[in-house]
């Protein structure tokens, strides 16, 4: 599938655009702070329900504004489809599929695979593993949902382990039991 129209309401630099791809290759050109960047940004939200350059949903919500949506159609030979993404400061993202609301997000990721290259990636080469995995993990989290879910489920317990052993550095709390649960589920989630 291709993405054939974008539109985009309150998203960074954009108050309301709606732009249509050409068939084929599409060049993004324009002077510095024009928005191409933000532009891809958008694409990435619509097919990772996330931004790639820049952090945080509340950071993409245009200047003095509390919400910022996006709609993209997608096609293919036989079918149309259509994305939507919103997001109110505060609240929860909303993303629907023709209409239809995700109870979570991560059920979208893979369905419109994206890989992005840019030029700071170059980290990926001369940073720390860390940089690589994360960008291995977004890579395969999209062709495969059982790797997306173990992913999940593997942070959300490693980060439980991490409070827990904060709290033994401070020596507020020692729990080996506990200790002992969340390592079993990490061996199970990371294998």
């Amino acid at each position: 599938m291709i993405l054939s129209s974008i539109q985009l309401t309150n998203f960074r630099n954009y108050a309301e655009q709606k732009i249509t791809f050409c068939d084929g290759l599409n060049i993004l050109s324009g002077r510095n702070g024009a928005g191409k960047t933000n532009l891809l940004e958008a694409i990435n939200y619509l097919c990772l329900t996330k931004g790639y350059f820049h952090a945080g949903d509340s950071g993409a919500i245009k200047f003095n504004q509390d919400f910022f949506r996006l709609q993209g159609e997608f096609v293919s030979p036989d079918r149309t489809e259509n994305i939507s993404l919103a997001y109110q400061a505060g609240n929860q993202k909303i993303l629907k599929h023709d209409e239809i609301v995700y109870e979570k997000t991560a059920h979208h990721i893979g369905k419109f695979p994206l890989v992005v290259i840019a030029p700071d990636d170059i980290v990926l080469i001369i940073e720390g593993s860390d940089e690589r995995r994360k960008w291995l993990d977004n890579t395969i989290s999209q062709v495969n949902h059982l790797y997306l879910d173990d992913l999940i489920q593997y942070n959300k317990v490693l980060g439980q382990r991490n409070a827990l052993l904060k709290q033994w550095c401070a020596g507020n709390y020692r729990d080996e039991d506990l200790m002992q649960v969340l390592d079993e589920q990490l061996v199970i989630t990371g294998r």
